[in-house]
Order: C-alpha cells, then structure tokens, then sequence
C-alpha cells in the first residue's frame, strides 16, 4: 500500500504499526529462552480475535453465533488468500528496479590472503556439536542442512536429517 501510494502522490508515508511476535523471530527461535519475563507476559495476552469477539460481544454488536461465523468466515478468506499467494506474480514497478548484480559470481573473484583450507576449517566448526551437548530439535535440522551445504555431512552422522 505504502509503494502504491508514494507511487500515485509521490509523497513519502508512514505507517506506524506496533506489534509483538508471538512465536518468537523465526520458526528455529524459541523466544523464552533469551527473554522470559516478556514472553511469560506475551503468552497470558489474549489474541486480537479474542479481543475483538469479546468487545463486538459486550458492545451488543452481534451475537456469540454471529461472531462465531465472522471468524470462520474470516480465517476462511485468510485461507483463500494464502492459496492465491502461491500463484501471485508481482508487478513490474519501475520505483523498486535496480541495476544490483550479486558480488559473488564465478566470473567475480576477488583476492584474499585466506586459504581454501582455513575457510574449509572454519566453516566445519561452525556447524559441529560439542560431544555431550543436546541440541534443541529444530536447530538439529538446520545444523544437518549446513553440514551438507560444507560437505561435512556423513551417513554416520547422529545428527542428521531424520523426518
């Protein structure tokens, strides 16, 4: 909405929206470990269909029936919009093209004092699991996906990709 609108006025917009993430930053993050006291608080907060029912409710708005079938009906449409996402192409808006090319191409290499050996060395170590350390399921997966993207990865490996 705010390119469309810079687009057609050619005014600059604010959008000033607030907002929490329930399930923390991403789907490997569980959000409690780092910030528990906020999380703890988070989670005993009812959710903005809770709120908006029970103001809709006390407000004699509709009936408990009436909201009902507005959720249904609501969550129905989210539905239908997330399967339409699947096939949607975004129009070409000439604002937001750019001439960036990636730096990283095999036809760009760039010159470095680091050998092929230390980045090799730094990269394993990046992705191993100190003996006797239990990792959190989720962070297995994405330990399994790196060690294949360096080559670490072996069929005797404990820690791989099981499900």
């Amino acid at each position: 909405m705010a390119f469309e609108y810079k687009e057609k006025f050619k005014k600059d917009i604010v959008i000033d929206l607030i907002g929490y993430r329930l399930y923390g930053h991403n789907e490997l993050d569980e959000p409690s470990f780092t910030q528990p006291l906020m999380y703890n608080v988070i989670r005993a907060k009812k959710t903005s269909p809770e709120i908006v029912s029970e103001r809709l409710l006390s407000s004699d708005v509709g009936t408990k029936d009436q909201v009902e079938n507005m959720k249904t009906a609501y969550f129905a449409t989210l539905d239908q919009k997330l399967r339409q996402a699947d096939a949607f192409a975004p129009p070409k808006r000439p604002s937001l093209q750019s001439t960036w090319h990636p730096p990283f191409t095999k036809e760009n290499k760039f010159k470095t004092n680091i050998t092929r050996s230390l980045i090799e060395t730094i990269g394993t170590l990046s992705v191993t699991v100190p003996e006797g350390f239990v990792v959190l399921f989720n962070l297995e997966i994405a330990y399994s996906i790196a060690k294949i993207s360096c080559g670490k990865q072996t069929q005797g490996d404990k820690r791989g990709i099981q499900d």
